[in-house]
């Protein structure tokens, strides 16, 4: 999916473009609800992890068993 038309986009924390999402270094809370392996999903509950962001690097979101999980590019 490319956001907005392809067109990079930003704001305080945060930037968008067609190659992911661009986020300021620090410690941040993400909230991310991973597809059910079943493909139905009833829950009021969406997993919210911790992850300190380092300037320069790249990192990429994952779910291990149900949950969100952030691990830097190799």
């Amino acid at each position: 999916i490319k956001p907005f038309q392809g067109e990079l986009i930003q704001f305080t924390g945060y930037s968008f473009a067609p190659w992911g999402v661009g986020i300021l270094p620090g410690k941040k809370f993400v909230r991310y609800s991973c597809p059910p392996a079943d493909g139905i999903e009833i829950s009021d509950y969406i997993p919210t992890i911790e992850f300190t962001f380092e300037a320069g690097k790249h990192y990429e979101l994952h779910c291990v068993n149900g949950a969100p999980v952030v691990t830097e590019r190799r």
